[in-house]
């Protein structure tokens, strides 16, 4: 019963977001901000609580599916390489058309902080559809290695629309990303990464930009 309905449910979870959460980013700088701000809220309120509410609507528990704290040991310090690339490639042309996605002109540390606050709660619920409601319930019935080939293939293709490099890197993170929460019976590890790469990306980029003034 889990093959059948948590794939769908994750299917429809997201495609919820892509149709009601996508921001129209037009007019001024205010009103871009507050399409990105509205798309990232809603994207943790539709991932998050719709993983969650449906995790207990199958009678699945919650610490045994990602929501627990994480067990740790110096091995998943290793997937933290990732931020070396994600830090050569900040400043490339094709990364700085698109990040930071929340920007204006002037970003003071209490915007710079906001911005930063909404991806943590984004992505928060983003791990908990993906890997959470997703990969823990397929790992239980599949054992891992299918399951993570599953979860990262559904994963590569939510990502179809963003450029080829950031969909063909999803292959490799979405496996590690995987690992890390199988590993540490948490989704707040691989979060932990994910949010780490969102913050080095975007501040980097912020700082080269020439129409933002980064942390002024």
């Amino acid at each position: 019963m889990t093959l059948a309905i948590v794939p769908v449910v994750v299917a429809t979870l997201f495609v919820l977001h892509v149709y009601f959460g996508t921001p129209a980013v037009v007019g001024d700088e205010a009103a871009r901000w507050r399409a990105v701000a509205r798309s990232k809220w809603l994207g943790a309120a539709i991932f998050g609580f719709g993983s969650l509410v449906s995790l207990l609507a199958l009678g699945l528990a919650l610490g045994g599916n990602g929501v627990a704290a994480p067990v740790l040991h110096p091995l998943h310090a290793l997937p933290f390489v990732a931020l070396l690339p994600v830090a050569l490639a900040a400043r490339s042309p094709a990364n700085l058309a698109r990040s930071p996605q929340l920007r204006r002109a002037v970003m003071p540390p209490r915007l710079v902080l906001a911005s930063f606050g909404l991806w943590a709660l984004y992505l928060l619920g983003y791990e908990l559809l993906f890997r959470g409601l997703l990969l823990f319930p397929l790992a239980a019935e599949l054992g891992w290695w299918p399951a993570l080939g599953l979860s990262t293939g559904m994963y590569v293709l939510a990502h179809l629309h963003k450029p080829a490099a950031e969909t063909l890197g999803c292959i490799p993170m979405g496996f590690v990303f995987g690992w890390m929460a199988l590993d540490s019976g948490s989704v707040l590890l691989p979060w932990s990464l994910h949010l780490a790469i969102v913050v080095v990306n975007e501040s980097l980029a912020g700082r080269a930009r020439d129409d933002t003034r980064w942390w002024a």
